[in-house]
């Protein structure tokens, strides 16, 4: 009777060894699919500061063709007129 106690206490033990392993496992499979998700969030950030340089440099390219085209945007012909000039008196 004792060591029929004593077995089924070593298979309860044993049973709560292999939950409290299997938890573990739970908890570590967890923790690296929050780290694999973290990764991954991170690198969408990274991939949305690499779209968002894109964006300055090609900003940074139409710049150039803006100041040299400027007289397309800027009406300077009208400030040329005689009637902006000041007259006079």
């Amino acid at each position: 009777m004792a060591l029929e106690f004593v077995a089924l206490e070593f298979v309860a033990l044993e049973f709560v060894a292999l939950e409290f392993v299997a938890l573990e496992f739970v908890a570590l499979e967890f923790v690296a699919l929050e780290f694999v998700a973290l990764e991954f969030v991170a690198l969408e950030f990274v991939a949305l500061e690499f779209v968002a340089l894109e964006f300055v440099a090609e900003l940074l390219e139409f710049v150039p063709l803006l100041l040299l085209s400027w007289n397309w945007f800027f009406p300077y012909h009208i400030f040329k007129q005689e009637y902006f000039r000041p007259r006079d008196c």
